[in-house]
Order: structure tokens, then C-alpha cells, then sequence
């Protein structure tokens, strides 16, 4: 036996990811379970009874139950144009701005 093979063995004999990879899956903790208990079966009848109970209550007590929906004229007359604007709507305070000398204008809007 040479220094370079009982180097070779002692990596590898050091090295835990040097062996074969066994692959196995992981196995549940308990019995597996399926979905064909009886009281499985009850608690999706009571949700199921519950939903449908719900949802006649809503649409029983709801405004939406009660109210119909009627087209209006089909002409519509506009407003009449304002002569001034409301004394709420002035303007209440001007603060002056050191990047801009004027308003900036984006399209329609300010």
C-alpha cells in the first residue's frame, strides 16, 4: 500500500457524500386517511347546508330582492351653464412656488 492510495481512502472514507445516494421518500407519520368516512360526509352536507340557508337569508332580506331596474328617458337635458363660481369653491391660500413661475399644465388638468 502507497502514501497516495491510503490518502485516496482516508478522503474518502471521510467524505459522507462519497458513498451511493439512496432515494427514499418519506413516509407520513401516521395511516393515511381518505375521504370516505361517514362523518366526512356529514361536515361537507353541513357546509353545503349552511351556504344554501345563507344565501336565501341574503337574497330574502337583501335590498337587491326588492329593487327594480328601470331605464330612464333616453334624452338627457343639460345643465345650465354656471355665471360664477360658489363662494365655497374660491380659492382659500396660494403658497409660491421656486421651481415653477406659473401653473404646470398636464393635458386637461393642473
Amino acid at each position: 500500500m502507497t502514501v497516495e492510495h491510503d490518502q485516496r481512502q482516508h478522503a474518502t472514507a471521510e467524505d459522507p457524500l462519497a458513498g451511493p445516494v439512496e432515494r427514499q421518500p418519506a413516509q407520513p407519520a401516521g395511516p393515511r386517511t381518505t375521504f370516505r368516512r361517514k362523518r366526512d360526509y356529514i361536515a361537507v352536507v353541513v357546509i353545503v347546508a349552511v351556504l344554501v340557508a345563507g344565501t336565501a337569508l341574503w337574497w330574502r332580506f337583501s335590498d337587491a330582492r326588492a329593487t327594480v331596474s328601470r331605464t330612464g328617458p333616453s334624452t338627457a337635458t343639460a345643465p345650465p351653464q354656471p355665471t360664477s363660481v360658489p363662494a365655497t369653491m374660491t380659492e382659500l391660500w396660494r403658497a409660491d412656488s421656486g421651481a415653477t413661475v406659473e401653473p404646470v399644465l398636464v393635458g386637461p388638468t393642473v
